[in-house]
């Protein structure tokens, strides 16, 4: 069947932690190949919370991402009281991975979903260890 032959695959993984005024980590991060992660951050306040986001590669380098919030490897910001914003990565181009660093001056909310998504009639995915 034709119709079958060009579903699309979807498939997440999800990651939370909430981050107290200071430094907290996202363990694992990819993009690329069909991978995308989505990183929301929810001011957990009542009061406006600053942060940094940033991406480093599986070796601790600075790791560039290509987001709905611009490429690079870091976002800053500010968080209104009880607000939440939502990075998507492109998931374009050759896989990487690494993990992410959330600064703080607030309480903030992070989770993290991986998504896959793949064209079944010319991608098969594998895992191998």
């Amino acid at each position: 069947m034709r119709l079958a032959a060009g579903l699309l695959l979807l498939s997440s993984l999800a990651f939370g932690e909430v981050v107290y005024s200071g430094y907290g980590l996202i363990a694992h991060i990819a993009d690329g190949g069909g991978i995308q992660v989505e990183i929301t951050l929810m001011n957990l306040d009542d009061t406006s919370s600053n942060y940094t986001l940033g991406y480093l590669d599986d070796n601790g380098q600075p790791l560039s991402l290509v987001t709905n919030a611009g490429t690079g490897n870091s976002i800053t910001g500010t968080l209104a009281p009880r607000a939440s914003r939502t990075i998507l990565t492109s998931g374009t181009g050759a896989s990487k991975q690494g993990w992410a660093y959330l600064q703080t001056t607030g309480s903030v909310g992070a989770s993290a979903i991986f998504r896959v998504s793949a064209d079944r009639k010319s991608t098969r995915l594998n895992s191998s260890h």
